[in-house]
């Protein structure tokens, strides 16, 4: 039987030393408005945007993130060089 490890907060959480505490909460959201990022939709693609938000993703777009939504999963509104705006997930977006 191992040792339990005892995380940074100092409750058994279930953590490792390799994982870390993830009682520790993160920034949320990840990416504040204002970010500059460029749309990258070469990965996979969840099928389920609509197809006004399918019109609206454009991918290598260089832009600013307006807002995060997290309903449905996180995804952040980005309002695009061009003056259109498109709905992306985290994965789509890296910063620039």
């Amino acid at each position: 039987m191992s040792e339990k490890f005892m995380c940074d907060v100092g409750q058994d959480c279930g953590c490792t030393p390799l994982t870390g505490c993830q009682q520790i909460p993160a920034k949320w959201p990840p990416l504040d408005p204002g970010t500059r990022v460029i749309t990258d939709l070469s990965g996979p693609q969840a099928d389920d945007w609509t197809e006004v938000a399918k019109i609206r993703r454009k991918h290598g777009m260089e832009g600013r993130i307006i807002q995060h939504h997290d309903s449905h999963g996180l995804c952040y509104d980005v309002h695009h060089d061009d003056g259109t705006a498109g709905c992306y997930e985290p994965h789509e977006l890296k910063v620039i």
